[in-house]
């Protein structure tokens, strides 16, 4: 029996829904988290688990405007091959401008887990890719 979640769908739902509540207040991301969820921003050594540390991570990040292009996305299921393989793990790259800064790479990496009918947050993966202007 093939599966017929789609899961380019889901992604991108909780994608636009993340990064538009990002940019808007990163304080109402809380209930894509939970007490188990695990955040990291890569090279910086930010590195947050539970909802209330993350939310507060999340809010202490070095940069207030940020203008996103994401250029490409790739969506899995996490689970193949287990009958209830509803999770997802999701990686965006492209490119972000935070601030007045010019534009650097970055990737974000979810793993989204289903619960009930809704999705949250385990791992969120945040990386600046930083270019040398040399």
């Amino acid at each position: 029996m093939a599966d017929s979640t789609d899961y380019e769908g889901i992604a991108e739902q909780i994608l636009e829904y993340y990064y538009s509540t990002f940019d808007e207040d990163r304080s109402k991301l809380e209930p894509l988290y939970r007490q188990t969820s695990i955040f990291s921003f890569s090279g910086t050594g930010v590195k947050a688990t539970g909802t209330t540390a993350i939310i507060e991570a999340l809010k202490d990040l070095p940069f207030q405007k940020l203008v996103r292009n994401r250029q490409h996305i790739d969506v899995h299921p996490l689970h193949p091959f287990r009958q209830d393989n509803s999770d997802i793990l999701v990686l965006v790259c492209g490119t972000l401008k935070m601030d007045d800064a010019p534009p650097n790479c970055f990737s974000h990496m979810l793993s989204l887990v289903k619960e009930g009918g809704t999705y949250f947050i385990e791992h969120d993966v945040l990386q600046f890719i930083y270019t040398s202007t040399e």
